[in-house]
């Protein structure tokens, strides 16, 4: 066989675009590639690929190790770390151990450009990937759980449904009212006030939102939020604005003229996802007034729910859903073990020395995880990596 390894050039967009279709069977235009490979807010993402040219035209790309190029910031402090995405190994070659030194050996050279790594899909293909990477130095980091304000019983219902057991499935008619009367009960139980009115809100779209503002604000709050994405104007526009999946809309929070906080959500369907949420000296009480006031958004657009994923062992948010009265959507319908399994596990890290200068940089609490780590694509396709 004649294979051999190179870094991308142009032109090799195509034979990516072939694996990664013959892999998650979707189609992704160039426009779609160009953004999150190509045209990022730091220039072009990194990729090494691997061909075997003894085999047919068009079919020869056998792996790809890729990172994507994204800002971090510890405790204030900006690095450039890179997000593990879109690593692939052609059908026919997986669980032969060719894909681990491809990635190793790029690995290696991707650490004279990038501080830190991350992956936020290590649970797939049965947990695979983030054993890969734990052979490479990355530690397991934590869980990520969904938090969720159901706003129609009928939407509420449907979701107690999805979840009874197969057993019981003959009792439809009982599962049905025994369901209603849950969601009913849940529904009281959650109902939020009204936004305090000394606070101001306004609703932007992508291409009005003040980007400078955000960044000044979380300029003089990135210290408070310990490890998490820096969110610059720069990285901004590009992860949301020009994102070519995904529209998002921002809620925005100030007392007189002081912006206080932003919120960034998309909308799939009757499901309204926050994506980001960032407030005032981390004040728990802001973003609670942030989520009801899309709440209220929601229930005037007749949206069914509202979903915010984060990590198992985020602090600040906690506070911010108990007061918003959100729901660990993970707890109420999964029984969860202490401590979770490998497979269960969906954020890998890698530090380098440089970056391990905080003694609580290891402690999950410290870090303010949202989905703006995640790749930016729509909610309902499953990434590879």
């Amino acid at each position: 066989m004649a294979r051999y390894n190179r870094p991308y050039q142009d032109g090799d967009a195509e034979s990516i675009n072939h694996l990664y279709e013959s892999i998650t069977g979707t189609r992704r235009s160039l426009p779609e590639y160009e953004w999150e490979w190509l045209e990022t807010w730091d220039g072009p993402g990194s990729i090494w690929l691997e061909f075997d040219d003894s085999r047919r035209q068009g079919d020869q790309l056998i792996c790809q190790y890729s990172l994507i190029p994204t800002p971090m910031s510890f405790w204030g402090e900006t690095v450039l770390a890179g997000k593990t995405e879109n690593c692939m190994s052609h059908l026919e070659f997986r669980g032969k151990g060719n894909y681990f030194y491809h990635e190793k050996k790029y690995f290696e050279e991707a650490k004279h450009k990038y501080q830190a790594f991350f992956t936020t899909t290590g649970n797939v293909a049965k947990g695979a990937p983030g054993k890969l990477r734990m052979k490479l130095g990355y530690r397991p980091f934590g869980v990520w759980v969904v938090f969720s304000y159901w706003l129609t019983q009928q939407a509420l219902t449907h979701e107690l449904i999805s979840h009874v057991p197969e057993r019981l499935q003959q009792w439809g008619k009982v599962s049905m009212f025994i369901a209603g009367m849950i969601a009913r009960l849940i529904l009281r139980l959650t109902k939020t006030n009204q936004p305090d009115s000394r606070y101001s809100f306004h609703t932007y779209s992508d291409a009005s939102a003040p980007y400078q503002q955000f960044e000044d604000l979380w300029t003089n709050v990135a210290s408070d939020y310990g490890v998490s994405i820096d969110r610059s104007e720069k990285y901004l526009r590009w992860r949301l604005e020009k994102n070519p999946y995904l529209a998002h809309e921002f809620v925005t929070i100030s007392e007189g003229y002081q912006l206080l906080g932003y919120l960034v959500f998309t909308v799939q369907e009757d499901t309204c996802q926050v994506v980001d949420l960032i407030v005032s000296d981390a004040r728990t009480d802001l973003g609670s007034q942030l989520l009801q006031r899309l709440t209220h958004i929601s229930r005037e657009r007749d949206y069914g729910k509202i979903k915010f994923n984060t990590s198992n062992k985020n602090k600040i948010l906690k506070q911010v859903f108990k007061q918003a009265k959100f729901i660990n959507y993970s707890e109420v319908f999964k029984f969860r073990k202490q401590e979770p399994a490998p497979a269960e596990i969906e954020l890998f890290v890698y530090l380098s020395e440089g970056v391990q200068k905080e003694q609580n940089v290891w402690d999950e609490e410290n870090w303010y995880i949202t989905d703006m780590f995640k790749e930016g694509r729509p909610y309902t396709r499953r990434p590879i990596e």
